[in-house]
């Protein structure tokens, strides 16, 4: 599929999760974790947690990896999609399905051109999806999302502003003003006024 400089950020050709049977999983919204690993000990994770998103997107059927500041050494991209599918009957409520994708990528010690095929990439887990069944309780709120931009600022608001401005520039000219008025004198004549009061 290509080659690319172990510096280099990318992005991973869209990802996708089936069953044995070719059904989509990435539609399911499941919490899912991506690990890619090339070239011994250095990983690179992306991930979803809810309706959190960490070095991913996801679209209606497929996964796109940002691989920002990866950290990979040179080697073969390994790829390893790990599916937490809820499950009552396990412990922690969930039950791990992981496959390994043939990504076809290496990963160089040399700078190249990017050259990666825009082709998907498959991981194929061991489940049959059956019908979709009721849906479940809502799970806890998850953090804040980002600030929008900022909306308008009422008429009162405006209006205070602008009444403590001219008072503002009311009080400058009034310090202005009485400044111009204040009489300065040379040091004979400090002396003279000073000596009267002796």
């Amino acid at each position: 599929m290509g080659k690319i400089y172990c510096k280099d950020d990318f992005v991973l050709p869209p990802l996708k999760a089936i069953d044995i049977r070719g059904h989509d999983l990435i539609a399911e919204r499941l919490d899912f974790d991506i690990t890619l690993s090339a070239g011994g000990y250095s990983e690179f994770t992306a991930r979803r947690r809810g309706n959190n998103f960490y070095n991913c997107a996801v679209s209606d059927d497929s996964i796109t990896v940002f691989c920002d500041r990866h950290g990979l050494r040179p080697g073969h991209l390994r790829i390893k999609m790990t599916l937490y599918l809820p499950d009552p009957n396990m412990p922690d409520g969930s039950r791990t399905l992981t496959a390994d994708v043939d990504s076809s990528i290496e990963i160089v010690p040399y700078p190249v051109p990017l050259e990666l095929s825009e082709s998907e990439l498959s991981a194929v887990l061991p489940l049959i999806k059956g019908e979709t069944g009721e849906t479940g309780p809502v799970g806890p709120q998850g953090a804040p999302g980002i600030q929008g931009p900022p909306g308008e600022i009422p008429e009162e608001t405006i209006k205070r502003i602008e009444d403590v401005t001219k008072k503002a520039d009311d009080a400058a000219s009034k310090a202005e003003e009485a400044a111009s008025n204040i009489q300065t004198f040379s040091p004979e004549e400090l002396d003279e006024i000073i000596s009267e009061f002796n």
